[in-house]
């Protein structure tokens, strides 16, 4: 679950980072419109003019973000339901996701 966690504590971090530079009477509009799911949390700093990542970078967030979710699902689906402890992932593809999870984490999602 950590990749999927690294994402929502990085936004977590870079929200309260903006709010403390941004110390205005709009910090509390801005929460009221900041979406409550990730996916749209990432698109709505691109719509404001805030993000600091790439338009690919973006893409990409948001699809190594699903991708470990749904891995994380999956795992809890398997030993939930059908009481098996150890799923089986691709190692080369989840490690290259990972390493590119971690690049684009690295730098702040917002100006």
């Amino acid at each position: 679950m950590w990749p999927a966690r690294l994402v929502q504590m990085k936004m977590t971090s870079e929200i309260i980072s903006f709010l403390r530079k941004n110390n205005e009477i709009n910090s509390m509009d801005f929460l009221k419109k900041l979406p409550a799911d990730n996916k749209s949390r990432i698109l709505f700093f691109q719509e404001m003019w805030i993000s600091n990542l790439s338009n690919w970078e973006i893409s990409e967030l948001i699809d190594f973000f699903s991708i470990f979710m749904l891995l994380s699902h999956k795992s809890q689906y398997n030993y939930k339901i059908n009481n098996i402890i150890e799923t089986k992932f691709d190692k080369n593809e989840i490690n290259s996701a990972l390493d590119s999870l971690v690049k684009i984490t690295e730098k702040p999602f917002i100006k």
